[in-house]
């Protein structure tokens, strides 16, 4: 198995768990779709010129994925505050 296939599945994964906690509304969702997008970015990147459209929409969504985290994190913060 190559080193491209073996990133693409890893990311694969990634993706899927994260899917799935954010689902479950766990928090560690947002870091398996940050590590499942970093694999896509190094699987892209190893495709060369044809991996270049992946390659953008998985910076971009490792962008929102940390903005997201950023935002439950606050929204979490504020619910214990008004909660107490």
């Amino acid at each position: 198995m190559s080193l491209i296939s073996i990133m693409g599945w890893v990311g694969n994964i990634f993706f899927i768990l994260g899917a799935i906690f954010l689902a479950m509304k766990w928090i560690s969702g947002w870091h398996c779709q940050i590590l499942g997008n970093i694999c896509y970015v190094v699987f892209a990147v190893l495709m060369g010129v044809e991996g270049v459209s992946l390659c953008a929409l998985s910076i971009l969504l490792i962008i929102i994925n940390i903005f997201g985290w950023k935002n439950w994190k606050e929204q979490k913060n504020q619910w214990i505050t008004i909660k107490n």
